[in-house]
């Protein structure tokens, strides 16, 4: 019988959650939208049920406020800089991409927030918001970022490698609407199609100088006697020389150029009151850096995971 076999196994904490949906499907058998709904619920949430999981949410080790020195009135105290390094991991990118999401929705939602206050305003400090991979995160309101966060001292960097991975998770005109609140943006070599041509209208026309040369020769026509000499009939023919200068528009960086760009080289799109458009190759310098201090250490991760649950 099912019925009791769900009852044995509802016995074991780690099996009951594994099965919660299962019960809910047979106790709601009068109500099938319901049990489905339900049940597809607890699936996804029971993904994010595992005991790493459990130990890195369950303490309140790292402050989430980070764009605010409490001890800005001190002139001798070193600015309160803080970071916080989040990141995903291959193999278990579904499973984490929630939570990943739901720690940077609410970083976002206690520092892009009005000051409160004199205080709140003079101790607000400059905050660093660095998504590498941004389309595999989704977050709500994900254009508003830069746009509002801008006035409040809030640097958004968002990279991604071509805009359809952009425009598959966020959809067209929300993937547009979030580059275009970039202000200074940063394009690098495009294979895909879609990409390239949209890199090539953003950075439309410039009107470019060209110069023409032409050359040639006329004859003059006056009577040569039969028996001119060779010099004679030389300078009966004169030389012509022009020069041409026209304007045109062109591509300021056309498609091809886009496909061609070599690995470190940029196309640069600043926002002054005439956009300003460049174009350089950067080089890579590698620097030793210190390595990171541990804070905490894994102990008895079973343990601490079975207590929370009980």
């Amino acid at each position: 019988d099912i019925k009791e076999v769900i009852t044995m196994l509802w016995q074991d904490q780690t099996a009951r959650d594994r099965i919660a949906a299962l019960k809910i499907a047979v106790e709601k058998t009068a109500d099938g939208q319901t049990a489905g709904i339900l049940g597809t619920a607890f699936t996804y949430l029971n993904k994010l049920n595992t005991p790493s999981i459990f130990w890195v949410l369950s303490k309140d080790e790292s402050p989430l406020i980070l764009n605010y020195d409490p001890d800005f009135e001190n002139k001798q105290a070193n600015r309160c800089n803080k970071v916080l390094c989040i990141g995903n991991s291959s193999e278990k990118e579904n499973s984490l991409r929630p939570i990943l999401a739901l720690i940077t929705q609410s970083v976002m939602r206690l520092n892009n927030r009005s000051a409160r206050g004199e205080k709140e305003i003079n101790g607000r400090i400059p905050l660093l918001l660095a998504i590498d991979e941004f389309p595999t995160l989704r977050l709500n309101n994900a254009e508003r970022i830069p746009a509002v966060g801008r006035s409040r001292k809030i640097i958004t960097c968002f990279a991604f490698q071509d805009l359809s991975q952009l425009q598959e998770q966020y959809g067209t005109q929300s993937a547009r609407t979030i580059i275009a609140n970039l202000a200074t943006q940063f394009w690098g070599m495009a294979s895909g199609l879609d990409t390239a041509n949209y890199i090539n209208r953003l950075f439309g026309k410039r009107l470019v100088k060209k110069l023409s040369h032409s050359k040639g020769r006329s004859q003059n026509h006056y009577h040569i006697p039969l028996l001119s000499t060779e010099n004679h009939r030389n300078n009966s023919r004169s030389k012509n020389r022009s020069i041409n200068q026209s304007e045109q528009w062109e591509d300021a960086l056309p498609i091809h150029e886009v496909a061609e760009m070599q690995v470190g080289e940029f196309a640069a799109l600043l926002p002054y009151n005439n956009p300003v458009h460049q174009r350089k190759r950067l080089v890579y310098e590698k620097e030793e850096s210190a390595a990171i201090p541990e804070v905490s250490s894994i102990d008895n991760l079973q343990t601490h995971y079975d207590e929370i649950r009980t």
